[in-house]
């Protein structure tokens, strides 16, 4: 179901090399979002945090203008987040149209961050499905929903608008904490990478920090000066403490290799360099603190979603058609390989519905 679906979103994008007018139809992007809402919204117990979210609706009270009016949970989520919720549980009774809702809100931010800056529609919505959208849009949604606002804060910190930025941090915190990433966001754009050896060299300094044991000396000794978090850390370090793997860090290489090695031609974007930036501290953040393999995975993906931006734009730059053909070729093989971890996994496959399970 997966790869069929897959198969169905790239497509598009392999035939605008010979129909180029298509690879930015708003038209086709807004109904591949919304076959995507719709199959979010049909799913059941489908996602590794389904059934905590599931439970957290039921448990919730509705809203009401009082103090200290939600009881009998313990959940901590962030006020907005928690809000809303609240809200919707007078508006509905069921938690399919909790997940339906926020599946909604999650795709909408996505489709405007891809429409205001992707130099090409079509290939950002296959790698946004591919890469991102059953992790963030199924399971992680909260995690999500602040993805989708940091596309759409992108615009903004390119063009120096903080006061917008900020405004769009303070709001995004308040459905997750990995909101203020946005605000740090419009301060590493500002970095300016000169080569691309400082690049290579960063990309290698960072792994010999993290495999000499140097970055989780240092991660310790931070954490230790905020004790407070020290019970949240005992519950990550249970959760997440392993190592990255081989095919994590290749991953993460082949992508970065073919945006190094055009970085003289591609930072004559503006946009590009930009963007670039933010990415490439993601990469550092990620390979230094490799030991804490899954934890950092997740705050890169905050970092990583800005793939549907800058490989569209590497993509465009290529001249002939014959480049671009090769380099679909492998962008959907890299994507397939992906998507197929989903069937290794029970939480995801078989990918049931409210209907009944689907192939």
């Amino acid at each position: 179901m997966y790869h069929i679906l897959g198969l169905i979103i790239f497509f598009p994008s392999f035939f605008s090399i010979f129909q180029k007018k298509i690879e930015n139809s708003k038209s086709l992007v807004l109904f591949f979002i919304l076959s995507l809402f719709m199959l979010a919204s049909i799913r059941y117990h489908v996602g590794t945090d389904y059934y905590s979210y599931y439970k957290f609706f039921n448990n919730i009270n509705p809203f009401k203008f009082e103090s200290n009016y939600i009881t009998g949970t313990s959940y901590n989520f962030e006020p907005l987040f928690l809000y809303i919720t609240a809200i919707l549980k007078n508006l509905i009774i069921s938690p399919y149209f909790y997940f339906s809702f926020f599946s909604f809100f999650t795709l909408l931010l996505v489709f405007k961050g891809i429409t205001i800056l992707s130099p090409h529609y079509l290939l950002s919505i296959f790698l946004f499905y591919s890469h991102f959208y059953a992790n963030y849009t199924y399971n992680g949604i909260r995690q999500g929903i602040v993805m989708g606002f940091f596309l759409i804060s992108l615009k903004y910190i390119i063009d120096k608008k903080l006061l917008s930025t900020i405004a769009i941090t303070i709001i995004a915190i308040m459905f997750h904490k990995s909101g203020a990433l946005i605000l740090i966001s419009y301060f590493l754009s500002k970095i300016d990478f000169k080569n691309r050896l400082i690049l290579i060299l960063g990309i290698i300094t960072s792994i010999l920090i993290w495999k000499l044991g140097i970055g989780e000396r240092l991660f310790t000794l931070v954490t230790f000066q905020f004790p407070q978090y020290h019970e949240y850390l005992r519950i990550y370090i249970e959760l997440f403490y392993t190592e990255h793997t081989l095919f994590n860090v290749l991953q993460r290489i082949l992508i970065i290799i073919p945006l190094i090695f055009y970085y003289p031609e591609l930072s004559k974007n503006n946009q590009f360099t930009k963007l670039f930036s933010i990415y490439f501290f993601g990469i550092i953040i990620y390979f230094i603190f490799g030991f804490f393999s899954i934890f950092m995975t997740r705050i890169n993906m905050f970092f990583r979603i800005i793939e549907i931006l800058l490989i569209p734009i590497f993509y465009q730059s290529l001249k002939s058609k014959k480049q671009k053909i090769l380099v679909l070729i492998v962008i959907g093989i890299w994507s397939f390989v992906i998507l197929a971890n989903l069937y290794y996994n029970e939480d995801f496959y078989p990918f049931r519905t409210l209907f009944g399970v689907l192939f």
